[in-house]
């Protein structure tokens, strides 16, 4: 049996069938943080890995709208890593790193899994108080559930008052 970890859930997920692979979305993954054989492992299963230099040369949030277009998905779950943010916008992280979605392009995303009307939960992990001095990981965090809320709730735009 191998050790838990965080990233255990999501491979039980898959392995167990829970989530089929070619619904299965790894976005803003960077090759410097993750071992060469977890990329393999996915890309075997059929998962979907998109790169955050693709996302960001595509401006962030239309390669995720012609996904969630084209997806025939009843219900969409949302994973949000906060460890895919960069550590000046994310300091209090298990996996610090000085490359990753800025605060704005994680929001941007939240914006949109909260619009889609098949969403239905949305998770947040990786926050790690101890290293959060000044809350600002735990602000961010704030954000991205505000920012969610809005669109899904159909609420005025928190940064258009």
């Amino acid at each position: 049996c191998e050790p838990r970890n965080s990233g255990t859930p999501y491979r039980q997920l898959l392995e167990e069938g829970c989530v089929k692979p070619s619904r299965f979305y790894e976005i803003a993954n960077k090759a410097l943080n993750n071992p060469i054989r977890h990329r393999r492992y996915l890309e075997d299963l059929g998962v979907n890995i998109i790169p955050l230099r693709a996302l960001r040369d595509q401006r962030i949030t239309p390669p995720l709208e012609s996904g969630l277009a084209r997806s025939t998905a009843e219900t969409i779950f949302w994973g949000f890593d906060i460890d895919s943010v960069r550590v000046s916008d994310a300091p209090g992280v298990s996996a610090p790193c000085p490359i990753g979605l800025t605060a704005d392009e994680i929001c941007d995303i939240a914006r949109l899994a909260g619009g889609d009307p098949r969403s239905r939960i949305l998770e947040l992990t990786e926050i790690n108080p101890v290293y959060d001095a000044d809350k600002r990981t735990s602000r961010l965090a704030a954000y991205i559930i505000l920012y969610y809320l809005t669109e899904h709730l159909q609420l005025p735009r928190v940064d258009e008052q």
